[in-house]
């Protein structure tokens, strides 16, 4: 399909300036916010997001308070200065259940709930600002502030997303690059070995091939975010953990 609007350009830059397989920078921060048992923000490019936990604690309703394994629950909430979706409320809120779902369905594929019985992990985002990337870096964050929690988890979780655009894959889409309704795969991996998935959405239908295609190159974006950045941000914060208890 033509476009009047070039994505990419023929010296191989996008809008932004970036290549089409370069991710933007990710920033990260614990421990911001007290009152909670943890807490993380990120900085992916110009998306920010706010993540604290509450718990384990009790369960707070007796009928869940039964299950054997603990329970994780999720709000999300969207500023309304965040973005696009600024001057439609129904819009934020369609935004917030759909975060809200795939942070939870993230955090209970890692965290051992079975550790938990009769508890509850209750995760808060806030999203302060979008950039088409802003579900992954709720998912993210909502994963590394269980980290800064102490929850008990199987690995760390790295997430991403490919769309195929023009005939170009590119990682890590903005807002922009996503309004042109390109095929775009978001993923969720394990930090330490991403051949293990654990989340997966798709935009649209696509043939065999081209999912495998974006599903692979998601991958090695996720090994490369990982390794540059959320590993040395983890490490950087255990050090910082060891030094407050010697």
């Amino acid at each position: 399909m033509s476009r009047q609007k070039e994505y990419v350009s023929p010296a191989g830059l996008r809008l932004d300036g970036r290549r089409p397989f370069e991710s933007r920078r990710m920033d990260i921060s614990f421990g911001t916010l007290s009152g909670c048992d943890g807490s993380c923000d990120i900085s992916l490019g110009r998306s920010k997001v706010c993540a604290t936990v509450f718990g384990p604690r009790e369960s707070v309703h007796k009928q869940e308070a039964k299950h054997d394994e603990g329970i994780i629950t999720c709000e999300v909430a969207v500023a309304a200065f965040a973005g696009e979706s600024r001057r439609n409320p129904q819009r934020r809120g369609r935004l917030s259940e759909d975060i809200s779902a795939a942070v939870v369905q993230v955090a209970r594929s890692v965290v051992l709930l079975s550790q938990y019985p009769n508890s509850q992990i209750h995760l808060y985002v806030e999203v302060l600002q979008q950039d088409g990337n802003e579900k992954i870096a709720c998912i993210n964050a909502a994963c590394l502030a269980l980290v800064d929690a102490n929850v008990a988890m199987r690995d760390a979780v790295c997430c991403t997303n490919v769309g195929l655009l023009d005939d170009h894959m590119l990682v890590d889409l903005t807002n922009d690059e996503l309004r042109s309704q390109c095929p775009v795969i978001a993923a969720a991996f394990t930090g330490h070995d991403t051949r293990n998935i654990i989340w997966l959405e798709t935009t649209s239908r696509l043939p065999p091939e081209s999912a495998l295609r974006l599903l692979k190159k998601a991958e090695e974006s996720a090994k490369e975010l990982f390794e540059t950045t959320m590993r040395r941000a983890l490490e950087a914060h255990a050090m910082q953990i060891l030094a407050l208890q010697n």
